[in-house]
């Protein structure tokens, strides 16, 4: 009967998370904002790159805003601060859909968007995950995380309709609709109850002899760990953000492109779930340290290739996308103490987040110089060998390793 109700539990968490993460921040605002660009730049009188500017800001807002969200989680509880995010990811939507007249305001409406509602996302969800989950915790996190793919299909459909009309404020505020629906069922799953402090575990890995949680972010596995997915989130958002481009310059059409962009969904959601399960059954840092390497080859053979190998190399982007996050919350989970996984999660993907913005534009930059994305693609291969490298030494900071060891 116990374990009946602890399964119980485990699913309201499971299903409520992957809820908020298919509503929240990485979904709503970032697969709605390719769908948005053209129309508000048109109405606007923005250039493709002015309107670009508002992701750029956005993501980097994010970026400083994911240390201090971590250490809200860890102080106040993930349920409050997932919550009260979708709530402000709503209302920001509101706000831009009134607010933005010119560059100055989207570029506002933007730092709104993260400074409310970042904090609805896995930064927040992925706690929950935790404390819930001991057994089958890779394969736990990877289902909440394909919430986002669940937000990358659904949401340009639900939209469809309004932006056919070129009505981009109807649409801002359809998703402030969406956000506050799937919110209620969100709180409903979850709960209210306090969330951190009533899951206690032992302390994990090196960081577990630090006293105060901001002492995390000084310790070998918080910087081996920050380096690993900045160099990894670098490669691989670059990869994705340049792979239609790349296919289109290889001869494909803008049509055929975007078939092989929705393959890349595909392969993201299989890529976190097979993540999932290898993370439970082999050793972590290995199984990240493969995936970048496998990453690595197939980014080089594209390189190569070009677009005669464009359905592996969407299938090998796909795969790179849809592991990277679940890796960054497995092993945050297994080298830090839990009452310290948010403060160590949120300065992780706050990294994270810096690569992934600053990724594309240096593919940008690297295109723009030599006229083509060979160069581009083999630098991003050659990064993601020196990102399996580091995680590789990962391994034997943990403390049974250490053991060993000894």
């Amino acid at each position: 009967m116990q374990n009946d109700t602890i399964r119980l539990y485990q699913g309201r968490i499971l299903l409520g998370c992957f809820l908020g993460v298919a509503s929240g921040y990485s979904s709503a605002y970032f697969y709605s904002s390719g769908l948005l660009l053209i129309p508000i730049a048109r109405d606007l009188g923005l250039s493709r790159g002015e309107a670009t500017l508002a992701l750029l800001v956005c993501s980097m807002t994010a970026a400083v805003m994911a240390p201090l969200l971590g250490r809200a989680v860890d102080r106040l509880g993930a349920r409050l601060i997932g919550l009260v995010s979708l709530a402000g990811l709503a209302a920001s939507f509101v706000i831009c859909a009134w607010a933005t007249s010119s560059l100055a305001s989207l570029l506002a409406c933007s730092v709104l968007i993260a400074l409310l509602g970042a904090g609805s996302s896995s930064v927040s969800f992925s706690r929950l995950v935790v404390d819930a989950f001991d057994r089958h915790r890779g394969l736990a996190l990877a289902m909440m995380q394909t919430g986002a793919g669940m937000g990358a299909f659904t949401i340009p459909f639900i939209l469809s309709s309004t932006l056919q009309e070129g009505d981009w404020r109807g649409a801002y505020r359809l998703l402030a609709s969406i956000v506050i629906v799937v919110g209620v069922l969100v709180a409903i799953l979850i709960g209210t109850k306090r969330g951190g402090a009533s899951a206690p575990a032992a302390p994990t890995g090196e960081a577990s002899a630090a006293v105060r949680g901001w002492d995390i972010w000084s310790q070998r596995p918080f910087l081996l760990l920050a380096a690993t997915f900045l160099l990894a989130a670098n490669a691989i958002a670059a990869s994705v953000v340049h792979f239609v481009p790349m296919m289109v310059d290889g001869g494909l059409t803008t049509a055929r492109a975007a078939q092989l962009a929705s393959l890349l969904g595909v392969a993201l959601i299989c890529g976190r779930l097979v993540t999932g399960w290898l993370l439970d059954r082999l050793v972590p840092e290995y199984v990240a340290a493969a995936l970048f390497l496998i990453t690595s080859v197939g980014l080089s053979i594209l390189a190569l290739e070009g677009a005669s190998v464009a359905i592996i190399g969407a299938l090998v982007v796909g795969l790179a996308m849809g592991s990277e996050v679940d890796l960054l919350c497995y092993l945050t989970a297994r080298h830090f103490p839990r009452q310290h996984y948010g403060t160590a999660y949120g300065g992780l993907f706050g990294v994270f987040l810096f690569g992934s913005a600053m990724g594309p534009t240096i593919m940008g930059y690297l295109y723009d110089h030599a006229g083509s994305y060979r160069g581009g693609f083999l630098l991003a291969a050659a990064v993601l060998v020196g990102a399996a490298a580091l995680v590789a030494t990962l391994r034997r900071l943990h403390p049974r390793e250490r053991v060993a060891e000894g």
